[in-house]
């Protein structure tokens, strides 16, 4: 009878077993594998190792050794690293909300971002934080990572910030309340002319479509706006649903295919339109270029495979490949590509990569084989030709590439160039200092139109970047004085102003833009 009621019970947790395989599916099917080599040689290590051993960090370093072999978008996020990776996703973080930067051992306020507890209290561009609570920060070697951990906190909870203030002898000191301080995903949003719009989008966080919609609707308040610029250079993409509700404003069709995936384990599936668009556009131009990845590259090519947009500036990163993310049991996550991204001709958005190495050094090769500066060095092969719903020619093997090529200019990959800009913010801040402000354009508009940095402004930065050991000979300071007077105005802009005034002056001489406007007029 015990040896009966014992195959009974057996039998019964076996078929029990197998109905709940059959129920959950492969999402929980691996929970039933039994443990194997790797776990085998864990325990071996555990129990005769001569020294002592870090369990933890051997099954990470296992547990990314494996995800190698995979795909470079594999990948392994301990506990530590997924709050601030989720962080960036999900558009907003706990904190005073103030845009800072380093300057001789010193944070320096580059700007109170809209609405936060740092603009509400009435803390400006300019000012520097001297303490934190009771701690001196000024002076102390800190990095940006030390300064934002200082900063940063639960929503509700106090600081005490000690603020310099020029023209003020002692500190001032602000107890701010910490809040939930938005991460936008709208950089810049204004007319060029009176029918054609300029939006700039830095990524496809959380709130982006919302942002989206909003810059929209501020733009056809301002004026009749029909043809559009969309900005997606150096994009890296983010969620994909919010690049699918973005791609539904630009079709006033129902249906038409946007995208689709698929993969050996997940079948394949469709992303159609809704069939309405709130605010009806006509010509639309987009700006890509190699930093312009995964989300991005969707937008694009859905838009050039339909014929609903012309594409300009450079073949875009190539990153078409589909993660989930699972948490693990110490919430950390694992990031697993299950499915390829495809455009609505069929186009594999992603570049090869069966070796890794070759993967990580591909943007390299693609300055040094002269890609980015010539359109004829980008190798496209008939195998990979590919046709929009009008019949044109577009192409796979990794990327999109742009309708029209819009060269990059070779100045900014110059090294003293690099090392002036990094000078620029700090110059900035001691002009309004030293200088009497008043003295600018308050308005907008004529400031855009002015000559803002004069010739003596000019000589005195180049006196200011001497003094910080960047050296340069006549000719060159000659050849870099275009763009280090636009970096200026656009910095004591932004300044004024607000961050995206910085976009509209630094657009003024960007050849991508002038190349998109132009094509839109045509």
């Amino acid at each position: 009878m015990p040896l009966l009621l014992f195959g009974i019970l057996a039998g019964g947790m076996y078929i029990g077993m197998r109905l709940e395989q059959r129920h959950t599916g492969n999402a929980t099917a691996f929970h039933h594998i039994r443990p194997g080599k790797l776990e085998e040689v864990l325990g071996y290590i555990q129990g005769r190792y001569m020294d002592t051993i870090n369990r933890r960090e051997l099954e990470e370093a296992a547990i990314r050794s494996m995800l190698e072999q995979l795909d470079p978008h594999s990948i392994y996020i301990p506990r530590e690293e997924l709050k601030n990776i989720e962080e960036q996703m999900s558009g907003a973080f706990e904190g005073i909300g103030v845009e800072f930067q380093l300057i001789d051992d010193t944070v320096v306020i580059i700007s109170p971002l809209s609405g936060s507890p740092a603009s509400r209290a009435g803390i400006l561009p300019g000012d520097k934080i001297i303490t934190v609570d009771d701690s001196l920060i000024a002076g102390q070697g800190l990095n940006s990572a030390d300064v934002v951990g200082l900063l940063k906190g639960p929503k509700g909870s106090e600081v005490v910030v000690g603020i310099a203030r020029h023209g003020i002898d002692s500190l001032l000191h602000f107890p701010l309340q910490r809040d939930q301080i938005p991460l936008h995903s709208v950089d810049a949003a204004y007319m060029l002319d009176s029918i054609t719009g300029y939006i700039k989008l830095n990524r496809f966080s959380s709130n982006a479509y919302e942002e989206f919609m909003q810059a929209l609707d501020s733009l056809s308040n301002k004026a009749g706006l029909k043809n559009l610029i969309l900005d997606l250079r150096g994009n890296p993409g983010g969620y994909l649903p919010e690049a699918i509700k973005m791609l539904n404003q630009f079709f006033s069709e129902k249906d038409v295919l946007l995208l689709y995936t698929e993969g050996s384990k997940s079948p394949r599936r469709e992303y159609k339109t809704k069939g309405y668009a709130l605010f009806p556009l006509e010509k639309i131009a987009v700006l890509i270029d190699e930093g312009s990845a995964s989300a991005s590259e969707i937008v694009a090519g859905a838009l050039q495979d339909q014929d609903r947009a012309l594409i300009l500036g450079r073949r875009s990163f190539g990153k078409g490949l589909v993660q989930e993310q699972y948490t693990l049991s110490d919430s950390s996550a694992l990031r697993l590509t299950v499915a390829h991204y495809y455009t609505p001709s069929g186009r594999s958005i992603q570049k090869p990569y069966e070796n890794l190495e070759d993967y990580k050094s591909e943007l390299a090769k693609r300055h040094e084989n002269g890609e980015l500066f010539h359109a004829d060095s980008i190798h496209l092969q008939d195998s990979i030709r590919y046709y929009t719903t009008k019949g044109r020619e577009v192409y796979g093997g990794g990327g999109i590439t742009p309708d029209i090529f819009v060269p990059l200019d070779s100045i900014y990959f110059d090294d003293k160039l690099s090392r002036l800009k990094s000078l620029i913010t700090p110059f900035v801040i001691h002009f309004f200092e030293s200088e009497n402000p008043d003295t600018l354009p308050d308005e907008p508009e004529v400031f855009l139109r002015k000559k803002v940095v004069t010739d003596q402004m000019m000589e005195d930065f180049l006196a200011f970047a001497k003094q910080k050991k960047v050296q340069m000979s006549t000719a060159e300071a000659q050849r870099l004085r275009p763009y280090l007077r636009n970096f200026l105005k656009a910095q004591i802009g932004r300044h004024l102003f607000g961050e995206a005034f910085y976009y509209q002056v630094i657009n003024q001489e960007d050849k991508d833009v002038e190349a998109a406007y132009r094509a839109l007029q045509e």
